[in-house]
């Protein structure tokens, strides 16, 4: 019986040694495990932390770029949210980091909330960038909306401007209508060469020898009171203008940019009254007056101010 005993107690007692053994094993393999993830972690965290520095010293300069007025904003934006992934990238590794197997040591939670805190610090930089960037975008946009109001009011006032000049040069123009002087009431009158006169409206032809041409010239209270060159043109009825070469009667002026002959002219002083102008002209010898009906028009300040026409049967 006490064999049987002491055999029973050797078995307890070696079973007991080889379940020491396998725990004593499996702590050591446990440890060694353990201390292989920490030397891993230690250098993912070292790895992070020299990305976050130059992340840092990256987003400390990006403030000039933010600033450069050259940079288009929607390029601002581009680089903003590329910044924003490289933030969400660490801020992953670094949540992986916090959710592995190392033990949590007060060391180990310092460096991550360090870390933590780094990024979130730099996630607030951003953040203030974009609303400089958003502050910026909301200025130009105010700025361009009163740019277009002063061009629109820019516009409207050349419109207004050019209304304005239209109407000024409208209203000259019908002062200068206006002030045209008007040759009415015409006679024609016939002068022998005894100086006998006979008014006719339809004249014989071998009855007409120097020709007076007697027209008023109308009030006019706008026209420029002051001397006039009055010129007079007689169309046979051929259409062709008679001239007297031979006398001081005919010669040239200007009409419409046009050279045209004048039969006969006279010198007025005019103010604004109505007043009787006569011209005399004396046909050359070697003309001779053709049948049908005479046209006499008046010129005067570069105008027709007058038409009427007589008769040679």
């Amino acid at each position: 019986m006490a064999n049987s005993n002491e055999r029973n107690g050797r078995i307890i007692v070696a079973i007991v040694g080889v379940i020491l053994v396998s725990a004593l094993g499996y702590f050591v393999v446990k440890s060694y495990q353990q201390g292989e993830q920490n030397e891993e972690n230690v250098a993912r965290i070292d790895e992070l932390n020299t990305e976050i520095l130059e992340l840092e010293d990256d987003i400390k300069s990006f403030k000039q770029t933010i600033e450069d007025q050259s940079l288009a904003l929607e390029e601002k934006d581009i680089l903003l949210a590329g910044k924003d992934k490289e933030l969400q990238t660490l801020r992953d590794r670094l949540n992986r980091l916090k959710k592995s197997g190392q033990a949590k040591t007060k060391e180990f939670e310092e460096t991550i909330s360090q870390l933590e805190y780094r990024i979130n610090d730099l996630q607030n930089t951003v953040t203030s960038y974009r609303a400089q960037v958003k502050e910026l975008e909301s200025e130009n946009l105010e700025l361009t909306v009163k740019v277009d109001s002063l061009a629109d009011v820019g516009a409207q006032l050349e419109q207004d401007k050019a209304d304005l000049t239209k109407s000024n040069e409208d209203k000259q123009n019908q002062l200068d209508m206006a002030a045209v002087l008007k040759a009415a009431e015409f006679r024609f009158i016939s002068v022998s060469k005894k100086g006998k006169e006979k008014e006719e409206k339809s004249f014989r032809k071998g009855a007409l020898d120097d020709l007076k041409v007697c027209f008023t010239l109308m009030e006019n209270p706008v026209a420029v009171p002051g001397p006039r060159e009055i010129y007079m043109v007689y169309e046979n009825p051929d259409n062709t203008v008679t001239t007297n070469t031979e006398g001081s009667y005919s010669g040239t002026f200007t009409h419409d940019g046009k050279t045209l002959n004048y039969s006969a002219k006279a010198t007025v002083a005019y103010n604004r009254l109505s007043k009787e102008v006569c011209i005399t002209y004396a046909r050359p010898e070697a003309d001779k007056y053709q049948k049908g009906n005479q046209y006499i028009s008046i010129y005067c300040d570069g105008s027709v101010i007058g038409r009427s026409y007589f008769e040679i049967r």
